[in-house]
């Protein structure tokens, strides 16, 4: 017969092995409330990030689309200058188109301000910069530079977009191509 002999303050070695089991379950549901807690957040993070480079590739396809008519329309001012009587040229672009651009470049600024990631704030800005060239110039500019410019903004936030965490899996360069 199995007999369980009293410890030296009276304590069963049933109670000991039930105290440190109860101690094990315990210590299990913090670990596994701390991991829960760590991967909502991760996953709300994450999530914030992803909203942010959406929103802004948003704003950007938008701003590209308003550039894209308001350099029409300057161009076609550009072909019937308006010369006032001191001598100075003006190109009247309609209200409304002006109005689209203004609120394109604000949204566009507001949306890059939420990306937590330089690399993609700095492309996204020199694809603005290459883009209001290229749409807005009177001068015969190249669409290749905003091209690619575009091209490397879409894949930064196409990798960020795909990555755990994301962020940009890529390292490099302004652009993807140099």
């Amino acid at each position: 017969m199995i007999t369980q002999s009293a410890t030296a303050g009276g304590t069963s070695g049933t109670t000991i092995a039930a105290i440190i089991t109860a101690a094990a379950a315990v210590l299990g549901v913090i670990v596994t409330q701390a991991v829960t807690l760590w991967r909502a957040r991760s996953d709300r993070a994450y999530e914030r990030r992803r909203t942010a480079l959406t929103d802004a590739q948003d704003a950007a396809l938008e701003l590209r689309s308003v550039l894209r008519r308001y350099g029409v329309e300057l161009r076609a001012a550009g072909q019937a200058l308006a010369v006032s009587a001191n001598g100075q040229v003006s190109l009247a672009v309609p209200d409304d188109l002006d109005d689209a651009l203004y609120r394109a470049r604000g949204a566009l600024q507001v949306r890059v301000s939420r990306i937590d990631d330089a690399r993609i704030v700095n492309l996204v800005q020199a694809w603005r910069v290459a883009a209001e060239q290229a749409f807005l110039s009177f001068d015969d500019v190249s669409a290749t530079e905003e091209e690619s410019a575009w091209r490397a903004v879409n894949t930064a936030i196409g990798d960020a977009l795909s990555s755990r965490a994301g962020t940009p899996k890529r390292a490099g360069g302004e652009f993807a191509g140099q």
